[in-house]
């Protein structure tokens, strides 16, 4: 889900996985377990989902790229949300998607991408080995 905040000129990124699939793209990414629901470990399990994500998703609003800052990630049931940000972005006449999480560990991966911007909500679907999106507002 992206959503383009105007107040605070933000682009606010959630991305949802099942738990046990993202722990196994960690624990092949980094040639170890990586446990996203320990309470000791959730330093090292943030760091480690933050690079994965980095290296996995992009975004260009207007053509170009924006940085993306990883927030934090929460439970929920038995799905993870991660947050991430980017700051100071432009008014989107498009946004540009690159994602390929989970790709990596799962042939048959599909995602659900939502994208809201001055109240307009588009929506497609990314099916392996399909990695790219373009909304256009």
């Amino acid at each position: 889900e992206i959503q383009y905040n105007e107040k605070s000129r933000s682009l606010e990124i959630a991305v949802k996985a099942f738990t046990d699939d993202l722990e196994t793209a960690l624990r092949k990414t980094f040639q170890t377990p990586t446990d996203l629901l320990s309470v000791k470990d959730r330093d090292l399990a943030a760091r480690r989902l933050t690079e994965y994500i980095s290296s996995h998703l992009a975004i260009r609003i207007n053509n170009k790229p924006v940085s993306l800052k990883f927030l934090g990630y929460e439970q929920e049931r038995e799905a993870i949300w991660s947050y991430l940000e980017a700051e100071q972005a432009p008014e989107p006449g498009n946004i540009e998607i690159v994602n390929s999480i989970l790709y990596d560990s799962f042939d048959q991966q599909i995602h659900l991408v939502h994208v809201m911007v001055n109240r307009k909500r588009k929506s497609a679907k990314l099916a392996y080995p399909a990695d790219r999106l373009r909304f256009d507002f």
